[in-house]
């Protein structure tokens, strides 16, 4: 890695060797550290911190935020909820197999990016006040039908969904929870406008 990139963007390290990415050659990972880097600037003196792809927030207590499904109401409620955010059939029948019997939760539900107010001990953070999930090959249906419902549930107060291509990386899909139940945020000028930031997201150019 050039010696003047690692200088100017010290955490780059952090990332590759940590999420083995490369962003030099991932337009997924790319856009996920620019957009990281815009936020953090945004986040300038205030007493909220961005976080990249990590699973530490997700240690005690909210890995118990879903149970089992226990009875017929817990099942339907999760059934609707997917379907609220669009979710096709096929996507529903797998999560089910997936879920049944073991509980909803998982360790691999932590955002691509997320903000939350600064840890008061090391790397202990509770639910994102922000939630990013960046759409890959393989978590597209994931990012754009449970994650909405399971980022409403836990309380997460916003939620965006970004795709990036060869030319630039874009918000394709934009929540914020208004009486515990997600609302699309609608853009003005293809921006979204986050109240956890005070400011728009900022279009993040993918090369």
């Amino acid at each position: 890695m050039p010696e003047a990139l690692v200088e100017s963007y010290p955490s780059i390290f952090q990332i590759h060797e940590e999420f083995d990415m490369s962003p030099a050659k991932d337009f997924h990972n790319e856009f996920l550290f620019k957009m990281s880097q815009e936020i953090d600037r945004i986040l300038a003196g205030t007493s909220y911190v961005v976080k990249i792809d990590t699973f530490r927030y997700l240690e005690d207590w909210l890995i118990n935020s879903f149970g089992d499904f226990k009875n017929a109401l817990q099942l339907e409620k999760f059934v609707a909820g997917l379907k609220r955010f669009g979710a096709p059939k096929s996507f529903i029948k797998s999560k089910l197999n997936e879920y049944a019997g073991m509980g909803m939760i998982s360790p691999g539900h932590a955002p691509d990016i997320f903000v939350t107010e600064k840890a008061q001990r090391h790397n202990e953070f509770g639910v994102p006040l922000l939630a990013m999930e960046i759409i890959s090959r393989h978590s597209r249906e994931t990012d754009l039908f449970y994650k909405p419902y399971f980022y409403e549930t836990i309380g997460v107060e916003e939620y965006f969904v970004g795709e990036a291509s060869i030319e630039y990386g874009t918000i394709v899909k934009a929540y914020r929870l208004v009486k515990g139940r997600f609302k699309p945020i609608t853009a003005k000028r293809k921006q979204y406008y986050s109240t956890v930031l005070g400011a728009f997201l900022p279009r993040v150019l993918a090369l």
